[in-house]
């Protein structure tokens, strides 16, 4: 089996996010909203990491369906989450784009 620092290596993508200076608001509600929205994030990123390695392994089609309902499922609450941000008149933090591409 790979050493975990090499498995790191081959799934290339961001898994830790920050609020954007430009989504960096006065308003605690706001601050609020963006931060759950980041954490959001970075559990969708946690997601895809494991999807990658199902795909990698050669997981069978039920289980990477499964899997990539999962993650569509979580983009649609994403969206959710931002219109929360935007309702108390914040600026939201995107969506990472590569978050509706297959890992």
């Amino acid at each position: 089996m790979a050493e975990v620092s090499e498995l790191l290596t081959t799934f290339n993508e961001q898994v830790v996010f920050e609020i954007p200076k430009d989504c960096i608001s006065n308003d605690p509600l706001v601050t609020e909203r963006n931060t759950k929205l980041v954490k959001f994030y970075e559990e969708i990123a946690q997601n895809r990491y494991q999807r990658y390695h199902l795909i990698e392994a050669g997981a069978g089609k039920k289980k990477l369906t499964k899997s990539w309902e999962n993650l569509q499922t979580k983009l649609k609450r994403a969206r959710t989450y931002q219109q929360d941000v935007r309702q108390v008149g914040g600026k939201a933090v995107p969506i990472p784009a590569h978050f509706t591409d297959e890992v």
